[in-house]
């Protein structure tokens, strides 16, 4: 599918963003993981839940931001005969049934043309599938840091709340929205001990990101510097070719711990499902095909197209 950069561009005064992430108005200065958001935007179109991990300072909130929400809100506006409206939400700390319920609101009103907004209740599924029927289309519910949730969940009232919605919304019988749980390596495991009784086989489906390998570094910078160069009213920057090749660097994994990429070691869990589904997860998590990103040469026949 063809890419169009947005005409209005998010004015900035630097081409980079430092140790923050890319939200959504940074879209048109995100580069370097074209592969990545596609094939998770393919993945969440075909299947009602998706799993992303990755080690911490991958980038997994840029990509999914400035990444695939940016992209699928684009595609929304342009096909409105086939839109999937994204959602982003990361507010774990206060009552996040009813945060999420807030921003599905957010997200869905400027796909309404121009009708009054749909009251969506109190009840995740119901309001997935109020909202969808609404932008006459789907939901794509992005969960961010989802390892945050954890630290919550007994001062919701009742206690995991938000899992139990999430766990209704997902297997509903027409669910009206896909929903991806982003989350660091070191976290994944508990996933499995709070789904387990909910009926939800979080790794059925699930992707990793590895870090930027040195072309798409390249490619991530050079392009936001050429993003940067055509705003009006900027002094043109550029990178001295002489130490271009030592400012862009291939993350270390040595320094005394083992390379995770080579080696993905089983993660250890404040509770711990079977012994048997652990393996099985942890065999099928070294599959190449379940592996995105840079630091990932092969690409299994599960490998899917970029949107």
């Amino acid at each position: 599918m063809t890419e169009s950069r947005t005409a209005a561009v998010e004015h900035r005064d630097s081409p980079f963003l430092g140790l923050d992430y890319y939200d959504e108005r940074f879209g048109d200065w995100f580069f370097g993981r074209e592969a990545e958001r596609g094939q998770i935007i393919t993945n969440l179109q075909a299947a009602p839940l998706t799993l992303l991990h990755a080690e911490s300072g991958v980038g997994k909130s840029s990509l999914l931001r400035a990444g695939v929400a940016w992209r699928l809100r684009a595609l929304a506006r342009d096909h409105p005969d086939a839109r999937d409206v994204p959602v982003v939400f990361s507010a774990w700390k206060a009552d996040p049934v009813s945060g999420l319920i807030a921003a599905i609101a957010e997200a869905i009103e400027p796909f309404v043309n121009g009708r009054p907004p749909p009251s969506l209740g109190e009840r995740l599924a119901e309001a997935t599938a109020t909202a969808s029927e609404a932008v006459g289309g789907s939901l794509v519910v992005i969960l961010d840091q989802f390892e945050e949730y954890f630290l919550y969940t007994t001062s919701e009232s009742p206690p995991e709340r938000f899992a139990d919605e999430l766990a209704r919304a997902i297997t509903a019988d027409a669910p009206a929205a896909s929903f991806l749980i982003a989350i660091r390596e070191d976290a994944y495991a508990a996933l499995g001990d709070l789904f387990k009784s909910r009926n939800v086989n979080v790794y059925d489906n699930f992707l990793s990101v590895d870090y930027l390998d040195v072309l798409t570094a390249r490619a991530m910078i050079y392009g936001s510097i050429d993003v940067y160069n055509n705003q009006s009213g900027v002094e043109r920057v550029s990178i001295d070719p002489a130490g271009r090749d030592r400012r862009i660097r291939p993350p270390r994994h040595g320094s005394g711990r083992q390379d995770r990429r080579r080696d993905p070691a089983p993660r250890a869990s404040h509770r711990s499902w079977r012994g048997q589904d652990r393996q099985r997860h942890e065999d099928a998590r070294r599959r190449p095909d379940r592996q995105i990103g840079a630091g990932c040469s092969r690409r299994g026949p599960g490998a899917l197209p970029t949107v």
